[in-house]
Formats: C-alpha cells, structure tokens, sequence
C-alpha cells in the first residue's frame, strides 16, 4: 500500500528507517497493528507463529536472554502468551478462534473476519457440515446469530433440538 502510494505521488526516492530485529514476527506484528485491526484469523496466525517461536514451554519459564527480550513477561502457558500478544482477550477466544480459521468454511471464516459473526458464533456453527457452514456464512449478522443459537441448542434436549434444526436450514 505504501509503495502504491508513493508511485502515484510520482515519488523516486522513498524514505527508509532501518531497525534490527531478533524477531522479525515482532517486528511485522508492531508494524501492522499500527495501521489497521488484524482480523480474527490475522490474529490466529500471528498467535500460532508466537507459539512455535515460543516452542515447548509447557508453561514454564524460560530465562534465556532472547526469550526475554522477544516476549519479557513470558510465565504462563504459551497459548496464553500467543493469545494476549495477538490481541485476543483470553486463551480460550485465542483457541475458539483458532479452530474457526482451520476447520471451517471459508465463508464462516470470512463472516467472523468481517464480524458478521462472534468468535464463539462461530465455534459454535463448527457442529454444521460444511456446506451448511458455507450457507450460514454468507448470512447477515441476525441470521448467523440465529444458526449459531440453534447449533447450540441442538447439543440441548429433544424438544429443543427440533426448534434448532428449524433455524438452521431457514
């Protein structure tokens, strides 16, 4: 974008700061946290590359000088820490998050990046078979809540069940 835009000023020379980094992942997450929001699966894939670079921490401690200066408060588990420098409230939202940008739909991801549906929405909608997932997605907000209070519902008893079928396929 910025390259674009210099080309349309007519621009010859662009102006460049050079930093060193010891994480580029840092790096690019400071960068474009600056100048737009991430969506929710921006922010899965920044969280899963956290959690490879941070490794098999098992929640523990890790005092070696690079840990420290990449990630300084690193106690806790590493889905946490992934979690909270990719700007989701919890682990918990971080994982629900995670499993809607791998296993579902591309239109479902597409709804919940668009936020047309709520991460747990979503999460929830992950109970459909796909194409139903692909149908749901490409709803409006009201309609995708709907399917996603009905696939809740039909973990419920029979009676429910029959109400949450009906919304889904409507």
């Amino acid at each position: 974008r910025r390259l674009r835009a210099c080309l349309s000023l007519g621009w010859e020379k662009i102006p460049v700061r050079t930093v060193h980094l010891d994480s580029i992942l840092q790096g690019e997450l400071a960068e474009n946290e600056f100048r737009k929001d991430f969506t929710p699966s921006e922010r899965v894939a920044i969280g899963e590359a956290i959690e490879r670079e941070l490794g098999e921490r098992n929640g523990v401690r890790h005092d070696t000088k690079t840990a420290m200066e990449n990630f300084p408060q690193v106690e806790g588990a590493s889905r946490d820490i992934a979690a909270k420098a990719a700007g989701f409230g919890n682990g918990k939202t971080y994982e629900q998050a995670k499993r809607v940008a791998n296993e579902a739909a591309p239109e479902l991801v597409q709804a919940m990046d668009e936020g047309r549906a709520s991460v747990s929405g979503a999460v929830a909608l992950l109970v459909l078979p796909k194409d139903q997932q692909a149908t749901v997605g490409v709803g409006d907000k009201k309609s995708i809540q709907q399917a996603a209070k009905a696939a809740k519902a039909a973990k419920a008893p029979p009676k429910e069940q029959a109400r949450a079928s009906d919304l889904i396929l409507s």
